[in-house]
């Protein structure tokens, strides 16, 4: 039975999404129109470069409690550019979570911003600002009313206390950055994606893109978990060394690909008995998408192909591309069979790991990894227990346990509804037809049903 295999990326954590999300579209209806500079992002990028460059001089091991952690040296560089502060203490510490007021601070001090002063104020206006903003704390309140107005943050969600989740955080830097989302083509770097808002993980995907975030162990993003400041110190640090390649700014007419395909196309003309008709490559050294039309003759002989057997394969292709580009390069591959009908997707981010999907995923392997899954709105948090899908009714069978029950209930469940009925057809090419939704406190008492018919 295939299965999702994913080997997802060491390094930097991922951020995801809740379905509570407190940040809002830059597209939003703004009362004030802000202005963004570049100077002061300009300055500690110079900055970060005179010290990488060794002209300015970073104490390692600042702090007390940072000399085994692994973002120590990002910690050290934040703190000494002045970005990031520790305590009196001599500590700093970085496994410490960050509140939705501290992100929103560290976020501004990114950016210089100017209001622009009408000749004319208005008294109303400014008036109903004030009690917009009453119920943030008055030492964030002037970069929460500027983060505001540049559509980083929703104030209606923004609980200044409240932890600061790794989606909400990804999706800010994502907008004060003013990268564009990006559409949702192909695989995706981490499971649990498919449960994502679009516009959100369209934001998430440009970070990924951008290198500025990669994978957890496990391949999630665990969009409800906490930011924490060490966290922090290494996402600024890779925003601030620019070590990501503009592909618009390179001629890919240099990069003749022509040769490499014959040569590849030579050399791997059959996986096991399923014929290889062609081999088309796109892109440069630095990305580069493979396209493999194969020949099945009939469904079982794809069928007969263990996964070992098409992954060794790929894996193979792929080591001769980097012999002829780089170690580094980017490398995704589809497999596909005469109908252009996806049977295989892969990629490879360069030296750090791979990500494997196969097109025929078993539901019940898909409700396996869902089992554990978060879903987080403004109070209340659900967690899916148990989730069972009947290939007979095309039903799925879904246990929630919810921490509280409010107002919004029926409206919560219709959203996770949705987003469960779009992971099973999307991953599992599953056509649910009905959801029923068993919802029970955290003791398991019994709270209520609820169904869904999917569109």
């Amino acid at each position: 039975m295939k299965r999702i295999l994913i080997i997802i990326m060491t390094g930097l954590f991922v951020m995801s999404l809740s379905a509570g999300a407190a940040w809002a579209n830059p597209g939003n209806a703004q009362k004030h129109k802000v202005k963004k500079k570049v100077n002061v992002m300009q300055m500690y990028k110079a900055q970060y470069k005179a010290m990488v460059d060794g002209k300015i001089s970073v104490k390692s091991n600042k702090f007390k409690d940072t000399a085994n952690y692994f973002g120590a040296s990002s910690v050290d560089k934040m703190a000494s550019l002045g970005l990031l502060a520790g305590y009196a203490d001599g500590t700093f510490k970085p496994n410490k979570n960050v509140t939705q007021a501290e992100m929103v601070a560290i976020l501004m001090r990114l950016v210089e911003v100017t209001e622009p002063k009408d000749d004319i104020e208005d008294e109303d206006e400014d008036e109903d600002e004030d009690e917009e903003f009453k119920k943030v704390p008055g030492w964030i309140k002037n970069q929460a009313k500027l983060a505001t107005d540049m559509g980083i943050i929703n104030l209606n969600r923004f609980h200044s206390a409240e932890q600061a989740s790794r989606l909400q955080t990804c999706v800010a830097f994502a907008k004060l950055l003013d990268l564009d989302p990006v559409d949702l083509e192909g695989v995706l770097p981490f499971k649990d994606g498919l449960l994502i808002d679009k516009e959100d993980l369209g934001y998430i995907l440009a970070m990924y893109n951008e290198e500025l975030i990669s994978g957890m162990p496990g391949g999630n993003f665990n969009p409800n978990h906490p930011i924490t400041r060490g966290q922090m110190a290494v996402i600024i640090e890779r925003i601030l060394e620019e070590h990501h390649v503009d592909l618009d700014t390179i001629d890919d007419e240099e990069f003749d690909l022509t040769d490499l395909e014959s040569d590849l196309l030579d050399e791997y003309d059959e996986i096991e008995d399923v014929s290889v008709d062609n081999i088309t490559l796109v892109g440069n050294e630095d990305e580069v998408e493979v396209e493999v039309e194969v020949d099945p003759f009939d469904d079982d002989d794809w069928a007969d192909l263990s996964e070992s057997d098409i992954e060794d394969w790929v894996k193979d292709l792929v080591n001769d591309i980097y012999k002829e580009l780089s170690k580094n390069t980017k490398v995704s591959v589809k497999i596909l069979n005469n109908n252009d009908d996806v049977l295989f997707e892969f990629r490879k981010n360069g030296s750090e790991g791979i990500l494997v999907r196969y097109m025929d995923d078993d539901v019940d392997d898909l409700a396996n990894e869902l089992e554990d899954y978060e879903f987080s709105f403004d109070n209340d948090e659900f967690i899916i227990t148990s989730i069972v899908y009947n290939e007979v009714e095309d039903d799925i069978e879904v246990n929630l346990e919810v921490s509280d029950l409010d107002s919004n209930i029926e409206d919560n469940l219709s959203i996770i509804c949705e987003k469960i009925a779009g992971a099973f057809q999307y991953a599992a090419d599953a056509d649910p037809e009905m959801i029923y939704i068993y919802v029970y406190d955290e003791d398991s008492d019994w709270l209520m049903n609820f169904q869904y018919e999917v569109e």
